[in-house]
């Protein structure tokens, strides 16, 4: 199963918008209020020539992804549900845009409670079979997660916040006498606003150490460690950014601590 999110993690963690408005000169007449219009990301080049499209709703949410090969044929993506433009539903479908799982989203007391994963495991063609639960621990940002495989509490998950971004998270793996500390990740960034943030999908977290949708501001640094506290540098990787005059992303470079290349990223825009 934890091969399964991952591989979903490529495709779905770049999705990106800007937080920047841009308001139409253009007044509609009769002193109305003016169009208020959005900068939103609607398509992702990777340094293989694999892409991604995204399409958003009348509320500039996100409502569908499409993964594409470097061949341009469609390897993947997701359908975006949303009540009350809260986050519902994500369908995965493949390169058939066949829907092989879902993620459900639930809520209590307008705040979000947590995410039931569902799939096809006992091959009888019905999507309705629980392979992980997320319980979310929500007050202001998420303060910490609980990862279930099946009905077995697997992994913990704890966030400081700092002015909008996760400085820093712990996470925790069941032991013999409990949960004991696992991996530390330390988050740095920029200061410019985050293009993953605030297009409907800020709480799917398909790894729990992937937090880029969910903060204020770009990642430039994140330093992995074990629990003693050594850096793995493999791991670990620097961001390097480039931004057009509107503080836009347009392109970032994703380089190891061990010096190697990661990944490229070219980011082309849309205004809605």
């Amino acid at each position: 199963m934890k091969k399964t999110i991952l591989f979903l993690t490529i495709g779905l963690l770049i999705f990106a918008s800007s937080c920047k408005k841009d308001e139409d000169d253009t007044n509609n007449g009769g002193g109305t209020t003016p169009v208020v219009k959005k900068w939103l990301i609607s398509k992702i080049t990777n340094n293989d020539n694999s892409y991604t499209e995204i399409s958003y709703n009348a509320n500039k949410l996100v409502s569908t992804v499409k993964n594409y090969k470097t061949d341009g044929s469609l390897n993947d993506g997701l359908n975006v549900e949303y009540s009350s433009n809260k986050l519902s539903k994500i369908s995965i479908f493949d390169g058939n845009e066949d829907i092989g799982a879902y993620f459900n989203y639930i809520y209590s007391n307008n705040k979000l409670d947590k995410m039931i994963y569902l799939a096809d495991t006992d091959n009888d063609n019905q999507i309705d079979d629980t392979v992980a639960v997320y319980d979310y621990f929500i007050n202001t940002n998420l303060d910490s997660l609980n990862l279930y495989y099946g009905a077995v509490l697997y992994k913990k998950a704890k966030y400081t916040w700092n002015s909008g971004n996760i400085s820093n998270a712990k996470h925790y793996v069941s032991g013999i006498s409990g949960f004991d500390l696992d991996k530390i990740y330390d988050y740095e960034y920029d200061t410019k606003i985050n293009t993953k943030h605030g297009i409907g999908l800020d709480y799917f977290l398909p790894e729990i150490d992937d937090v880029s949708i969910m903060v204020k501001n770009n990642l430039t640094k994140i330093t992995k460690k074990d629990e003693n506290g050594v850096i793995n540098i493999h791991s670990s990787r620097n961001y390097i950014n480039k931004y057009n005059d509107e503080d836009r992303i347009i392109n970032s470079i994703t380089i190891s601590l061990a010096g190697d290349t990661l990944g490229v990223e070219t980011y082309l825009y849309t205004q809605q």
